[in-house]
């Protein structure tokens, strides 16, 4: 059934069209600003920059750093199908979500004061308390994160949420930039010690608890929803109903699964570029801005292009950007020598390219599969559609540890091929999916 609006009224002196229209300019405003200090607070204590050292500065070994990236999106993806009825369910989201965000902001803070209080005397006892915190602000986050999804496909009028997506990553991109030099300078002044990473991981929960007071602001309209029925299992079994009966998302699902050929190869370029390509350990912070700015550059156009040519195609533009990038590698290191004879300037500007397309693939991905499953999902089933989605691709995160294991075995070029091989297969399988048309509902068989 389709949600339906009560609660709007006007204004004096207004029609209740000027005031709809006046209301959605200050919803898309505040849900902007609240993604602008999501990610400005996700980057300054970064799970695959910033908190692999953290780890390391207190002791962790190598594959307890490497662990923190899987934790992130595993953590994220995991409770989504579990939560999906719950949101479905409540005819207004903003309670849910503050609890889950207060969860969230305040593990970050927790772990801050561990760090001051335990970090120097009792190093062991602070990693375990990260890990036990961290993963319990990723399952609030994940939680929050579905509420969230479907609290903009309620507030956002669906001709205006292709620019609402764009908008936010926009925004988010510019925070994850400023959030970048702050992290340099915090370390810098503090010299990696562990007392930078308390400052860093606190100011984050901050901006967290920040971005949730600004989401607050949001007048949430009151919408009549189907109360779904049974246990569980019941939702189990009507999960599978959907993968049988909509072949879309069938489709959708196996893009996404091949695309995560990105999470495979992505931790290993900059350390390819430092151990094989000699570059010093610096060059670092000028990828990670090049990848922001290509990112937040990209966001408008690939919002307005998603209006002109639909989300399928936005799809299939992220999936050939993320191909690029190991493919370039691979083409690059068919010169071998001949690249290493070049200058340090010139084999860092090889590389910029890969933080180019990159950056350029998480813009068009990330609209484009946000944009096709709204479109997709029966507005009732939504959540259920975007948990059963990340849920079951949740495992497939866990590949950054599969590919520091095959580097280890096979090498960089064996990496980088299994990657571009993977984003091929993504990249045709959209293709397959534009092909179909513009994305609607389809009618799922209930799996009873």
């Amino acid at each position: 059934m389709q949600h339906r609006r009560t609660g709007e009224g006007a204004t004096c002196g207004g029609s209740i069209l000027t005031t709809r229209s006046e209301t959605d300019r200050k919803r898309t405003l505040l849900c902007g600003l609240n993604q602008f200090f999501v990610e400005g607070g996700m980057t300054l204590a970064d799970p695959s920059l910033v908190l692999p050292l953290f780890v390391r500065a207190l002791g962790g070994s190598t594959a307890l750093a490497g662990l923190v990236s899987s934790l992130r999106f595993f953590g994220w993806m995991l409770p989504q199908f579990v939560a999906a009825r719950p949101v479905e369910r409540r005819s207004r989201l903003l309670p849910l979500i503050a609890g889950l965000e207060a969860v969230r902001g305040g593990a970050y803070l927790l772990i801050a004061f561990g760090v001051v209080l335990l970090g120097a005397r009792h190093p062991t006892g602070a990693l375990v308390l990260f890990f036990l915190l961290f993963v319990l602000s990723r399952l609030a986050a994940g939680a929050s994160g579905l509420a969230r999804t479907e609290l903009i496909a309620r507030i956002i009028p669906d001709a205006q949420r292709s620019s609402m997506v764009s908008l936010r990553r926009l925004l988010g991109g510019v925070a994850g930039f400023l959030a970048g030099i702050a992290v340099q300078q915090v370390l810098e002044r503090y010299g990696g010690t562990l007392i930078s990473y308390a400052w860093l991981i606190g100011v984050s929960g901050i901006s967290l608890g920040l971005a949730m007071i600004l989401l607050g602001g949001v007048q949430e309209p009151g919408v009549k929803v189907a109360q779904p029925q049974g246990s569980l299992w019941q939702a189990v079994v009507q999960g599978r109903g959907i993968l049988r009966g909509d072949s879309r998302y069938r489709l959708y699902l196996l893009v996404r699964a091949a695309g995560t050929g990105m999470t495979l190869a992505g931790p290993f370029y900059i350390v390819y570029a430092t151990e094989v390509l000699g570059l010093p350990p610096s060059v670092a912070g000028l990828y990670i801005g090049i990848r922001t700015a290509s990112r937040v550059l990209s966001n408008l156009y690939w919002g307005r292009q998603g209006r002109r040519r639909g989300s399928a195609w936005l799809m299939v533009m992220g999936s050939l950007m993320a191909w690029a990038a190991p493919t370039w590698l691979l083409l690059t290191s068919a010169l071998g020598a001949n690249l290493l004879s070049q200058s340090v300037a010139f084999r860092g500007m090889v590389l910029a390219g890969v933080f180019v397309a990159e950056g350029l693939s998480v813009s068009a991905s990330g609209v484009g599969r946000i944009l096709y499953l709204y479109d997709l999902a029966p507005a009732d089933r939504r959540p259920t559609y975007f948990g059963l989605a990340n849920t079951l691709l949740g495992p497939l995160y866990f590949l950054p540890a599969i590919g520091g294991g095959l580097v280890d075995q096979i090498g960089y070029m064996a990496l980088f091929a299994a990657a571009s091989g993977m984003l091929l297969v993504s990249t045709l399988l959209a293709v397959r999916l534009l092909r179909l048309g513009p994305p609607e509902s389809e009618p799922t068989a209930s799996g009873a």
